[in-house]
């Protein structure tokens, strides 16, 4: 209790002058004894505190116990266990019911009615769900409001800056796949090859747009209570605590976002890898937030697992390319069925895919032989691992960029090589 802010007492204390004992008790998560001492402190420091006047029917007559991670409710006022939920502020995102009971007795004259439910924890999801609403209150007052303006330019094309499958987190030992990889490698080769992508691309022409794919397996475990798996739940070794490579992969991305940013208007497509399909939404959530008072960087975080982006006459699908969910000729129906529209816009069309880690290019064409869509696979960055190694799996490890004309389509490939 000595460690409490004075903000946090604040707060508690403002919300029990205002709602009384039990629903300060639920909005804050406390034991009895717990608040007990919150009041006791507020006290010794001179702070005002009043019980409410008049109590609300939903705080009469309740029973409400907390004991670590489980909580019990018992109250005569709810007709239903959605009511209690409703009346006393139960977030179904930190708790599970794991029990109810609905009672009524009596005659009309004398009518009695009794709802109970027994509450779980959904494990550390409390302490998750704190470091989210807390960052992202940090991130809104971080947002700058910035107003762009670009100047038209002759030769002007866009960049597109590819590096898929990272898989951070991710944990490889040299003895036996060959190599070492963990997040600080990731860290180091995801920054190398932004940078010396950026450099080619600027070498070759003038960039007036970067158009950058985020996610695809950025994160490589999805799950990780209580042990790291992908989101099917197959088990992952990883070096660090989720809750680091997470952090660090945020702070990965808006480095390269404010980098690009500085340069030209990005464009941001956020795309589910088949290792992390929830963490790849919520960092696209946050990237959201952080950048909603940039007019230069535009972030595209559509539930949709397939994103599809337009520079003139340029047609971009993307998609994690996994193949048992959507085999490649299912994609090829999918791109004018789904976008009809820059279908019709378009002269060159492909789809940008991830998942398999080494480069493979599939050029496919129409029944009358023509406006052809390219299907590309891109390479990793990615270490080996334990599973690769028994599976004799072995590749070249890389990012590359593409280079778009407005009207020539792709006029440039550049390869980032892992060397070392």
């Amino acid at each position: 209790m000595s460690n409490i802010s004075k903000e946090r007492l604040e707060k508690v204390i403002a919300y029990f002058n205002k709602r009384g004992y039990n629903q300060t008790l639920i909005k804050y998560q406390l034991i009895p004894d717990s608040l007990s001492r919150y009041l006791r402190k507020a006290k010794k420091l001179g702070m005002n505190v009043n019980h409410p006047a008049q109590k609300s029917p939903s705080q009469q007559a309740v029973k409400l116990t907390q004991k670590g991670n489980t909580m019990f409710i018992d109250s005569p006022v709810a007709h239903d266990i959605k009511e209690l939920m409703e009346n006393f502020n139960i977030d179904q995102d930190y708790w599970d019911i794991t029990k109810t009971i609905i009672n009524e007795w009596g005659s009309v004259d004398n009518f009695n009615r009794q709802c109970k439910a027994w509450l779980q924890a959904k494990g550390d999801i409390i302490d998750w769900n704190t470091f989210k609403k807390e960052f992202l209150e940090d991130v809104k007052k971080l947002s700058p409001v910035i107003r762009y303006k670009h100047t038209n330019l002759v030769g002007k094309a866009m960049q597109e800056i590819n590096i898929f499958d990272l898989h951070l987190g991710k944990l490889g030992w040299k003895p036996e796949s060959g190599e070492n990889y963990d997040n600080k490698i990731a860290k180091d080769r995801f920054e190398k090859a932004l940078v010396a992508l950026i450099e080619y691309g600027q070498r070759f022409c003038t960039i007036d747009q970067y158009l950058f794919p985020v996610g695809n397996d950025l994160f490589n475990s999805d799950k990780d209570y209580p042990y790291p798996q992908t989101t099917a739940g197959t088990p992952q070794e990883n070096d660090l605590r989720w809750q680091k490579s997470f952090r660090m992969g945020r702070q990965m991305i808006c480095w390269a976002i404010d980098l690009l940013g500085q340069m030209a208007p990005v464009h941001v497509v956020v795309i589910p890898g088949n290792h992390e399909v929830q963490k790849s939404f919520y960092l696209g959530d946050l990237l959201e937030v952080k950048y909603e008072n940039n007019k230069n960087i535009i972030i595209d975080n559509n539930p949709c697992p397939r994103k599809y982006y337009q520079y003139y006459k340029n047609m971009i699908g993307f998609s994690h390319g996994r193949e048992t969910d959507v085999p490649e000729a299912r994609l090829i129906q999918l791109m004018p069925q789904e976008q009809p529209r820059m279908w019709a816009d378009t002269l060159f069309r492909e789809w940008h895919l991830g998942d398999i880690h080494h480069k493979k290019v599939i050029k496919l064409r129409n029944e009358e032989d023509h406006t052809g869509i390219v299907l590309r696979y891109m390479r990793t960055l990615m270490g080996q691992d334990s599973w690769e190694t028994w599976k004799g799996l072995k590749a070249t490890r890389g990012a590359e960029t593409y280079i778009w004309d407005k009207n020539l389509g792709m006029i440039a490939n550049f390869n980032y090589n892992v060397v070392d």
